[in-house]
């Protein structure tokens, strides 16, 4: 018979990784979905709801979200489809498009916020599909053709020190009319009136043969993400130049220019050639996910989908989201995601209800919570991380021990976990032993004894406790109400040695 059980408890989750080995203490698992991992915490994510509630679809894909802040610190949700844009009026959409736009359902647009307009203190949204000549809006009217369509074509944009850049640029709309013109940016510090031709008003970056696809400002300096290379560009008083470009490094290069986010003025993160996920410093550029998900991303890789990723930062709790696609899904529809918790180095996955196109954290004003947006393919947007399912499919939230190998065979009884009290949580707990199936399901709720407790203490007992080597315990988050929220604080296993000889009743000499 067994010993009484004594608790070994685990400590320190850290959340997902592809390096994860049989027997590994399971701070690090490759078994989870639909989980966060924070300071040691796993949690059951939030869905997806229509946002705002009783808002009706868009008439096609909604292909990019734009955060408008305006320069008093409220902010507008713009969103914008093929050949059309509209602004969040209250809980309706109103348009702005102005002429129509030419893009399609695989256009993929950047915008910039820019704080010169000429206007005050005004700020105005600047965007480009990569088809269309680029436009603005200021808040009020329709959308309009920069310096009155004055501008080059250009897909991308970004905005520096009291500069607008235009990336990638064309005189004609053909993208094939300037020589040199994929790795070419055009600049003006008069971008709704005036931009020349004049050499010092370009810049070419020949580092690479590359394309400049994306930009990404830190402090006073500039990240200029090419398909083949990073180039540093620096904002300079000397005569003949206005800025100076040093090549970073020509090894790597932006995979999607939609994956780029901006962590804080030192840092930022984007999925690069090389099918990793590169950290972005201006003292270098780093791959950070290689080894945590080279493994989970070989499905993405297959399908040819990671130039299609899009990418949000819930810069309240520093996690970044990569939302791609692992299927071979249509058009550039995504159904996974990953999130880096960039705090604390912790990454997650997950699955997705609907499929997506367009990412963007939104708040109302500067003080307000970050609300993660998604366009779903039903032409709705949605929140991200809210409520019990993703509008009306249920997720499947797991995470699990892995396989962990006890010091010599014997007896698990169970495990010992602690929770934080849910008042509509529940968790679903089974094991699985020596590479078996699971077994011994049992669901328990997290209410606990009375309402004001903070934390409540499951205890999982196998029916009978079992003799192994290995053993992995799987938890099944779920969600019963739109506002649930589940959190593991700890878990222990629940085991014995098996009694030694030496530790047997002396029966005496055999007959």
């Amino acid at each position: 018979m067994p010993r009484k059980a004594e608790t070994k408890w685990i400590k320190d989750i850290k959340g997902y990784s592809d390096t994860f080995n049989v027997g590994d203490p399971p701070i690090l698992t490759n078994q989870l979905s639909n989980v966060k991992v924070r300071r040691g915490i796993v949690s059951g994510r939030g869905g997806m709801t229509k946002y705002p509630s009783g808002a009706s679809a868009a008439a096609a894909d909604i292909i990019g979200l734009f955060n408008y802040r305006q320069a008093d610190g409220g902010h507008i949700l713009v969103r914008m489809q093929p050949t059309s844009v509209q602004w969040l009026n209250g809980s309706s959409w109103t348009d702005i498009t102005g002429p129509a736009l030419t893009g399609t359902t695989s256009t993929r647009p950047q915008y910039a916020l820019v704080d010169d307009s000429g206007a005050g203190d005004a700020i105005s949204l600047l965007f480009t599909n990569g088809i269309d000549l680029p436009r603005y809006w200021s808040g009020s009217g329709n959308t309009a053709a920069i310096a009155a369509g004055t501008s080059p074509y250009g897909k991308g944009v970004f905005y520096y020190l009291g500069f607008v850049f235009l990336t990638n640029v064309s005189d004609d709309g053909t993208f094939t009319d300037i020589f040199d013109g994929h790795r070419t940016g055009r600049f003006t510090d008069a971008w709704n009136t005036s931009w020349g031709i004049c050499t010092e008003d370009l810049i070419v970056l020949d580092e690479t043969p590359g394309s400049w696809d994306a930009s990404v400002v830190l402090g006073r300096s500039v990240i200029a993400c090419k398909s083949d290379g990073f180039v540093l560009l620096r904002h300079t008083t000397a005569t003949g130049a206005r800025f100076t470009q040093e090549l970073m490094t020509d090894k790597v290069g932006i995979l999607s220019p939609l994956s780029l986010q901006k962590l804080d003025e030192t840092s930022a993160i984007c999925m690069g050639t090389d099918n990793t996920l590169l950290l972005l410093t201006l003292q270098g550029i780093k791959s950070i996910s290689y080894e945590e998900l080279f493994e989970l991303m070989k499905p993405a890789i297959s399908a040819g989908r990671l130039h299609l990723s899009r990418s949000m930062v819930n810069h309240n709790e520093k996690t970044y989201y990569l939302f791609d696609d692992r299927t071979g899904l249509s058009l550039q529809l995504l159904d996974s995601y990953v999130a880096f918790h960039y705090a604390g180095k912790e990454y997650t996955k997950g699955e997705l209800g609907k499929s997506i196109i367009a990412a963007e954290a939104f708040k109302t004003t500067d003080s307000a919570p970050v609300d993660l947006l998604v366009s779903s393919t039903d032409d709705f947007v949605q929140e991200f991380d809210t409520g019990a399912d993703d509008d009306g499919i249920a997720i499947t939230r797991t995470w699990q021990t892995g396989w962990q190998k006890f010091n010599e065979q014997g007896w698990v009884h169970g495990a010992r976990m602690i929770f934080a009290q849910s008042g509509t949580g529940k968790v679903r707990i089974d094991i699985a032993t020596d590479f078996g199936d699971f077994k011994a399901q049992q669901t328990f709720s997290l209410k606990g004894g009375a309402p004001t407790d903070d934390y409540v203490e499951v205890t999982y007992r196998m029916p009978s406790p079992v003799k192994c080597e290995f053993a992995n315990i799987r938890i099944k988050f779920l969600h019963t109400a739109a506002a649930t929220e589940t959190e593991l604080q700890q878990i222990g296993f629940e085991l014995s040695n098996i009694q030694p000889t030496g530790d047997q009743k002396d029966r005496g000499a055999p007959a």
